[in-house]
């Protein structure tokens, strides 16, 4: 949903609230700055976010349309601003400053900001003040600021390309416009280089880039080292499908960087604007699968690496302690807190993901916790359905029937990674896997665990480890090439992916299937089936007069019989979400049973003539 761009109304009706100027010494002169705010909380006043203490902050109400506007006595030559966002920062923003003449100009805009420290540069200008214009939180409260620095002239960046076309400049990358840019003139055979000079040190841990275009180009992201003399490679980037990209990488200092583009480039590369960002924000596991969620097709990786939130439902056994999870999108999540399993498509020679498809969720029979997405595309069905069973291990069969009249090339790819499908601030985020192995039997280890085991044999199965920092890969990438780096990998920084491939011509009307057997604990074994179809067909059955006998013996007698398949689905989901005596609401960020959501639960099942469940 479009944020509708008002901001400068809102800040003409606004009732501003002032703080008293606070002193800031300059070349040895006291010159007071006047902090004005449309709102703030009773002890965090807008003067705080200029007083020079990292211990004192401002913080505004909890909605979008905020501002915070900061006035000199006399003019300044600024060419930038670092924001030491608390945990409550802007996600979207823009910055104005307060030209001579009493006009704002605008600055700068920053999209998609991740907290921290945002530096924003924005080129050399004189200014009596400035103000931050808030457009969209990043968290459920408000804005709020420890502190900002004002950079000046002494900070003056500048900029060089070994090509640029007319009417273009290389600073056009650092005025903090998005209107501006730098472009390109490819010449064939020489490589394009960008190359960005800071008179003082930069203390860098990553760059925001604005490519002025829908996509972004490869590139290699070097710095220069003092202590060697010499250019240091920092990241290889791949081309990505974002026009703004984040790209992190191990914290540096240098006065220097460059962004070096191959020969084979012919098209030319515009940029419009380039971001440093703080070590704070340097590269990390969840960072990494962040970069390349933002340069791959939407859908090819848990939501949350977009912030986005994702629904899913549990499937599992009563009094286990190992639910598995299967998302709205098809993505499994074996067990608790574990790897994740994203299926992706490959229909007549393009990638297709979940979010190409129509998606629906379904429960078996309407009721029963035996989930099932489907895909719905054209001329193609595709079905994910999840059934946990003894010995406590969950089958997953995948799917694929061609609908229409002609032959089809399509493929199925399963992308195993150290993602589970729950966020960070959900008690997920990146687990670590070091090491990886594919054996004989079409069974994947993962830490030396058998993981998956799958039936029929892929057509190519693929590993991928992280060998240095400047790698920047996704599995899905090897897949898609049909390569692997063998059939074992270690990771020390717990990056291991591994994939399935599966390619088939699917003759009009045929379906093609996939059993995937994901144990849930250690030992949870079963004999592989030699008919997939109807092993996987007779253990649904089983389930189901399982979990009818499990849920009680009871009927409700009504015209519209979606009111007993609500209550004997959730008493199904009370008996699965609970771990042994523990009864609770959910499978995952419980560790104890709460005495309100364990009585309410419990009341709901003894009404229900469970009194002994299990």
């Amino acid at each position: 949903m479009k944020m509708p761009i008002c901001i400068i109304l809102i800040v003409s009706l606004a009732a501003p609230i002032f703080s008293k100027g606070m002193p800031e010494i300059q070349d040895g002169t006291v010159k007071t700055i006047n902090c004005t705010a449309s709102s703030q909380q009773l002890s965090q006043k807008a003067s705080m976010a200029m007083d020079g203490k990292m211990n004192t902050r401002w913080a505004s109400d909890c909605t979008d349309d905020q501002w915070l506007q900061i006035e000199f006595d006399t003019p300044r030559e600024i060419v930038g601003l670092n924001l030491h966002w608390e945990t409550a920062y802007g996600r979207d923003y823009d910055i104005e400053i307060l030209e001579s003449d009493g006009k704002w100009l605008p600055v700068s805009q920053t999209r998609t900001s991740d907290g921290g420290i945002d530096a924003i540069y924005f080129g050399l200008q004189k200014a009596k003040g400035f103000r931050i214009l808030g457009l969209k939180r990043g968290t459920g409260w408000g804005y709020s600021l420890w502190e900002i620095d004002l950079l000046g002239q002494e900070y003056q960046r500048s900029a060089k390309a070994s090509t640029t076309f007319k009417g273009t400049s290389p600073n056009m990358v650092m005025d903090g416009r998005t209107d501006t840019y730098w472009q390109s003139v490819p010449k064939t055979g020489k490589k394009t280089i960008l190359e960005l000079t800071s008179p003082q040190k930069l203390n860098v841990g990553g760059l925001k880039i604005n490519w002025a275009q829908p996509h972004s180009y490869p590139c290699r992201i070097d710095f220069f080292s003092d202590e060697t003399d010499e250019w240091v490679t920092l990241t290889n980037k791949k081309a990505g499908i974002a026009g703004t990209e984040d790209v992190f990488f191990k914290a540096i200092s240098t006065k220097k960087l460059r962004l070096i583009f191959p020969a084979e480039l012919t098209k030319p590369i515009r940029i419009a604007d380039i971001q440093i960002k703080d070590p704070g924000e340097s590269w990390t596991p969840v960072r990494h699968f962040e970069m390349l969620a933002q340069r791959m097709p939407d859908g090819m990786f848990p939501g949350w690496l977009r912030r986005e939130q994702t629904f899913w439902t549990v499937t599992g056994l009563p009094e286990s302690f190992n639910e598995s999870l299967l998302d709205e999108h098809g993505r499994v999540e074996s067990g608790l807190r574990n790897f994740s399993v994203t299926p992706l498509l490959i229909v007549d020679g393009k990638i297709r993901t979940p979010k190409s498809f129509k998606t629906t969720q379904i429960l078996t029979d309407d009721w029963a916790p035996i989930p099932s997405v489907q895909w719905q595309g054209k001329n193609l069905n595709f079905n994910i359905t999840a059934n946990t069973i003894q010995p406590d291990t969950t089958l997953v069969l995948y799917t694929l029937k061609n609908t229409g009249k002609k032959k089809r090339n399509i493929s199925l790819l399963l992308a195993v990674r150290p993602l589970p499908i729950n966020p960070p601030w959900q008690h997920g985020g990146h687990i670590t896997l070091n090491q990886a192995q594919w054996s004989q039997e079409n069974t994947l280890t993962l830490n030396n665990t058998k993981a998956i085991t799958v039936v029929p044999s892929p057509s190519s199965l693929s590993l991928y480890t992280q060998k240095t920092l400047a790698d920047s890969v996704d599995i899905t990438e090897l897949m898609l090439a049909g390569e692997t780096q063998g059939s074992s990998v270690t990771s020390p920084d717990g990056l291991v992916s591994a994939g399935m491939r599966y390619d088939y011509k699917i003759e009009p009307g045929e379906t093609k299937t996939i059993l995937a057997i994901y144990p849930n604990t250690d030992g949870a074994n079963i004999d592989i089936p030699e008919n997939r179809e109807a092993f996987f067909a007779k253990e649904v059955n089983k389930s189901l007069k399982l979990w009818q006998k499990l849920t009680g013996d009871w009927d409700i007698d009504l015209p519209d019989k979606r009111l007993s398949n609500i209550v004997r689905s959730n008493l199904a989901y009370l008996l699965i979400n609970a771990d042994g005596p523990a009864t609770q609401p959910g499978s995952r960020n419980y560790n104890s049973s709460w005495i309100r959501d364990g009585a309410i639960s419990a009341t709901a099942m003894i009404r229900f003539g469970l009194i002994e469940p299990g």
